[in-house]
């Protein structure tokens, strides 16, 4: 189990939070309106990203540790209108701090404000009350641990600072443009710097995991069928599993092949810890091969699952398909979750 933040901490991350509250930046910044933080521990900047200025957006700041990190937080929001958007948050690697309403509260948050004192000093407006959160891949939304609070407190403090010089428009950044505040400590003069950067450029994985030749050697033979197209699929469901009501909760990982024709389920694995998802792709496509023939397509929903299946697909002479929607993909998705909710309920 995680340290859990102590007192110190938790006084320190809400009195910056209270004070993030007044400079109110989700009423001058979108979500994708970053300020980065290169913190002197860390190898990589801390991307925040503010909501709050869409309509019946939730008020949080979210911080985003390293470029993978931010990276699927950007393919997250460029991917709003695939139907199965939501199982993309799961996905997340960030630590949050939400400025919600006394009802989203959980009990351990109630107890942590009122050990502090906080809740009555202060003004009641619906923002009054603050909480935060870790998201990370397999996980849904759970407490901060020690370290967490750590980070959150450097990157609060740092992020309050450049948001202040932004709004005092001592520094100005064209994000429609690309452009973000980017903020580092200059050890020659110890001191810290705010300047106008570009947004990184998407590292997305390029080509695709390589196949043994000899493995496919077994498929020189093998018949090739016409106009036969499948999905190939991995998500995590939105369905969480918790042996401990004090240990963070899990989210099951599956991969899935289904007939896009038919919309039938031809396969599909839960992963275990120990499995690879590439592994257990290559697998099943084997397996499909032996048994039914090469396929004419396949499809899958991005360039993720695309690295997995790109040289098996070019090898065998596949057509891979991306970003052309995944409709029994989605169908069968629906119907396992409805499953496992409605078998939980009864």
């Amino acid at each position: 189990m995680e340290k859990a933040p102590n007192l110190k901490q938790w006084g320190i991350l809400y009195e910056m939070s209270r004070a993030i509250r007044k400079l109110a930046p989700w009423n001058h910044m979108g979500k994708m309106d970053i300020i980065s933080i290169m913190l002197p521990d860390y190898k990589e900047p801390v991307y925040c990203s503010v909501n709050g200025l869409a309509k019946n957006e939730a008020i949080s700041i979210s911080f985003h540790l390293g470029y993978d990190a931010f990276e699927t937080f950007r393919f997250f929001n460029a991917t709003v209108n695939d139907e199965m958007h939501f199982l993309m948050a799961l996905e997340q690697d960030c630590l949050i701090c939400f400025f919600g309403e006394e009802k989203e509260l959980e009990r351990k948050d109630i107890e942590i404000i009122e050990s502090i004192e906080l809740l009555y000093k202060i003004e009641k407006s619906e923002n009054d009350t603050i909480y935060f959160r870790t998201l990370k891949p397999g996980h849904p939304l759970w407490y901060i641990d020690f370290e967490q609070a750590d980070l959150l407190i450097d990157a609060m403090k740092n992020f309050i600072a450049a948001f202040t010089e932004l709004s005092d428009r001592k520094i100005k950044a064209d994000f429609d443009k690309g452009e973000i505040i980017a903020r580092y400590y200059l050890s020659q003069k110890s001191e810290w710097i705010n300047a106008v950067s570009q947004l990184p450029p998407l590292h997305q994985k390029k080509g695709h995991l390589a196949i043994d030749n000899e493995l496919l050697n077994a498929f020189k033979n093998i018949k090739k069928l016409e106009d036969t197209h499948l999905e190939l699929e991995t998500a995590y469901l939105p369905v969480p599993i918790q042996g401990d009501r004090d240990l963070k909760p899990i989210l099951p990982r599956f991969v899935l092949m289904a007939n896009r024709a038919n919309m039938m389920l031809l396969a599909h694995h839960f992963i275990e810890k120990e499995d690879s998802v590439e592994e257990c792709m290559i697998d099943m496509l084997f397996q499909y091969v032996q048994k039914m023939g090469i396929p004419s397509h396949i499809y899958v929903r991005d360039h993720r699952t695309a690295y997995y299946v790109g040289d098996f697909c070019e090898k065998l002479g596949i057509a891979l398909v991306m970003s052309k929607g995944m409709p029994a993909a989605n169908m069968l998705i629906d119907k396992m979750i409805y499953s496992i909710v409605t078998t939980e309920t009864l």
